[in-house]
């Protein structure tokens, strides 16, 4: 109980943590825009009076001289104020001359209309009027003054849209921090129930041994003895009865308790990333539409957010397949240029935006096509190379890669110029949710689980490990081998191709246009966002809500392309996919789960039941074309 009661403390606490924080950091950015909104009224409020200042310059002038002849008349002047009026924050504008008499003033009535200030006449004054006075001058002497009353009341509408955006964006993000925390709370306890278990166990056969050592020690006649022994053995028989039954009870239990891990991580990746695909699919959508700086500003970030939302999940459902031993490595031929460059590509973004060199080193040749797994080798190199630029704030980060001759493994080293990590730190590095410091979480942000995956992911792949090298102040080296067998026969370049124009952000694709497509979402957001980007490649789109609703509109038309969900109210995507491949019309009809189940089977699963492909939310609107267009 010493860890339940533990990690509920923990979990209070961390929650508490992630609030407040989250409500400072609230207050600040309300605070930061409050005080730019006024800044902007000051500087606005500043260029009218000195505009003023010296479009009334010629009137001042003349009246200071009492000159009988005006080039400058006062219709001319009244008309300068009106103008500077119609701004919504300007109340009063007065011109004064240099001893304090009033030459002119003007104000916004009740009605709206703008009223001269009379001579000798004070008005009311009004505290929640901002004023501003600027001097007017001629040839170096200051004739005047002009004296403006403005109001930082405009700004409330504004002001107000950005407490509710930021409220929102701070709710958000603490409800899905708050159920990570709960999924990995609830991961720990099950975790400890089985050790308890296990050591229960352990502790019942010591028992058993010791009992069998007493037994040899005792002096009795040999007829005592048989006796003795023959009642001994019956009681341990019965004992080692009662121990295999807890053993398989403690057993079934154990296993009982993985699959309930297995069963809430599977039913939370699916809610997650339910709401995740339609934030990230119609935050694509509208990226593809006509936005003004600031919008297109917000929706880049809040796309950045989610996407690195979702990449915390995928860590998560990683570790909890590699602690089950139900993480498994493609053996295939791909191109390993081309997956070095889609990694250098996001790598080169990251460090351009911090003015830092990338440097990549291939030594010697090097033949394109091995064989393994690319996509976790991306993983690696991705990591590795973004922790590396993460904790480098200015120098370079250099990536080396070697394949000594005739070798089936190549050897990597990353290597930057950053804030390097003591002996002591580099002791927890590699542990599950651990950083260096609880001090670079706060400011580098990260869970802590990126190295660890790694580390399993190399030693899958033929590696020892991840080696590192560093110290405080002069940069972090790890080195680590990967076997990638040459390829014996060549093939094509994996690298994805888009047989597309990309018109405004919009993917109208070739191969797809006209394409007639039967759409089974049964969620309403989830939907739009695969019927636009489908709409976009240029086909046409029929729905269906759930599994049985397109069964029976299978029968009724022939269709180019079935793109299925699988959880659906009624009927789900696997018996309807089975149904459907009944027909004789459609047993070569492409059909493609596009679902939020994204655990290690789900994949065999869809194509067991007869589909072609397994696309997993949330999805990227580029990849989801690509994928399709391999169909046909």
């Amino acid at each position: 109980m010493g860890i339940v009661y533990t990690s509920k403390r923990l979990f209070v606490v961390l929650s508490s943590l992630v609030i407040i924080l989250m409500m400072a950091l609230f207050a600040w950015r309300v605070n930061i825009e409050e005080k730019q909104l006024q800044t902007n009224i000051d500087e606005r409020v500043k260029s009218a009076s000195l505009r003023i200042a010296k479009s009334v310059n010629p009137l001042v002038y003349n009246i200071y001289q009492k000159a009988t002849e005006r080039r400058f008349t006062e219709e001319t002047a009244s008309a300068i104020l009106d103008a500077e009026l119609e701004a919504g924050f300007i109340e009063v504008i007065r011109v004064y001359g240099n001893f304090g008499h009033l030459f002119m003033g003007k104000y916004k009535g009740a009605d709206g209309q703008f009223v001269f200030v009379e001579q000798g006449v004070e008005m009311e004054e009004d505290e929640s009027l901002e004023t501003l006075r600027t001097p007017v001058s001629f040839n170096g002497m200051t004739i005047g003054n002009i004296e403006v009353d403005y109001s930082y009341q405009s700004t409330s509408a504004a002001f107000t849209t950005t407490i509710v955006r930021e409220l929102i964006q701070s709710l958000f993000l603490i409800v899905l921090i708050i159920l990570l925390f709960i999924l990995i709370r609830r991961s720990l306890v099950e975790k400890h129930k089985a050790q308890t278990a296990f050591q229960a166990l352990k502790d019942t056969q010591h028992k058993l041994l010791e009992s069998e050592l007493e037994l040899k020690n005792i002096n009795q006649t040999l007829e005592e003895k048989v006796e003795l022994r023959t009642h001994e053995l019956q009681l341990r028989s019965e004992e080692l009865e009662s121990s295999n039954e807890k053993l398989v009870r403690a057993t079934a239990k154990a296993d009982a308790a993985n699959k309930a891990k297995s069963l809430f991580l599977a039913n939370m990746s699916h809610e997650i990333r339910t709401p995740m695909n339609g934030i990230i699919g119609l935050t694509d959508l509208v990226l593809r539409t006509s936005l003004n700086p600031e919008q297109k500003e917000y929706l880049s970030k809040l796309k950045y957010s989610s996407e690195n939302l979702l990449y915390i999940l995928n860590d998560i459902l990683d570790l909890s397949k590699i602690e089950a031993g139900k993480l498994t490595i493609e053996r295939k031929v791909f191109n390993f240029q081309d997956m070095l460059d889609s990694v250098l590509a996001t790598a080169q973004v990251k460090a351009d935006e911090k003015d830092l060199a990338l440097k990549v080193d291939v030594v010697g040749s090097f033949p394109l096509m091995v064989e393994g797994d690319s996509v976790r080798c991306s993983q690696v190199f991705s990591n590795l190379l973004s922790n590396a630029i993460k904790f480098t704030e200015q120098g370079e980060v250099e990536l080396r890669i070697e394949r000594a001759e005739s070798s089936e493994s190549i050897d990597v080293l990353v290597k930057d110029t950053g804030i390097g990590i003591s002996d002591e730190q580099q002791a927890k590095l590699f542990s599950t949710f651990s950083q260096a410091d609880e001090s670079t979480s706060r400011k580098y942000g990260g869970t802590g689980l990126g190295l660890v995956i790694c580390k399993h992911l190399v030693k899958l792949m033929g590696g020892n490990g991840i080696d590192l090298k560093s110290a405080p102040g002069e940069g972090s080296v790890f080195t680590f081998s990967l076997n990638l067998p040459l390829a014996d026969q060549p093939i094509e370049s994996d690298k994805p191709t888009l047989e597309s124009e990309q018109i405004s952000d919009v993917f109208a694709s070739s191969k797809l246009n006209g394409k007639q497509v039967l759409l089974v979402e049964d969620v309403d957001i989830n939907r739009l966002v695969a019927r636009s980007a489908l709409e976009q490649a240029g086909m046409i789109i029929e729905e269906a809500v759930n599994g049985k609703e397109a069964s029976e509109m299978a029968l009724q038309k022939q269709y180019d392309l079935i793109v299925m969900d699988i959880q659906m109210p009624v009927m789900d995507g696997y018996e309807a996919t089975r149904i459907i491949r009944t027909y004789e019309s459609y047993r070569d009809t492409p059909i493609v789960a596009m679902t939020a189940n994204a655990m290690s089977d789900d994949k065999e699963q869809s194509l067991a039941a007869g589909m072609n492909s397994h696309i997993t939310k949330p999805i990227k609107l580029d990849q989801v074309i690509n994928e399709l267009e391999r169909l046909f």
